[in-house]
């Protein structure tokens, strides 16, 4: 994992593991998906993810002037339900170019499907970027979110 990427995932999650997943017994005994996704999600919260960054792309996400650099992170939850799962977050390229400890994202936006996702930044005339899932329609980020 490049110095980057270890800089934006400490950012952005409080634990995360660094090691392989350990084996979670209980997950071989759900019985519906309804308890897969539960289980899920307690995992998650205890940190028993893996979490890596899957892309980078620079431009404007929270405000048209912005010098800013988006992750596309992938979870790589130790327990899992068939969906795919990315998180991404927004920083201030000048934090993330630089080597100080990085802020809280700006902004995060999470998306799941039933098939892999790939993401491209779609940017228009007036200089605008979108971001686009597979082929889906653009989501464009223009606010500060928690």
């Amino acid at each position: 994992m490049s110095l980057p990427d270890a800089r934006v995932l400490a950012a952005t999650f409080a634990v995360f593991l660094t090691k392989p997943c350990p084996v979670i017994a209980e997950a071989a005994k759900v019985g519906t998906w309804t308890e897969l996704d539960r289980l899920k999600a307690r995992t998650h919260a205890l940190g028993y993810f893996r979490p890596h960054v899957v892309q980078r792309l620079d431009g404007s996400f929270t405000r048209g002037s912005a010098d800013e650099s988006l992750f596309v992170i992938d979870p790589n939850d130790c327990v899992e339900n068939g969906s795919f799962d990315l998180l991404l977050v927004v920083f201030p390229k000048v934090a993330v170019d630089g080597h100080d400890r990085l802020p809280r994202p700006l902004a995060r936006f999470s998306k799941s499907a039933w098939s892999p996702l790939k993401v491209r930044l779609v940017v228009g005339p007036t200089g605008r970027g979108s971001i686009v899932f597979n082929d889906e329609r653009p989501i464009t980020i223009d606010r500060k979110t928690p």
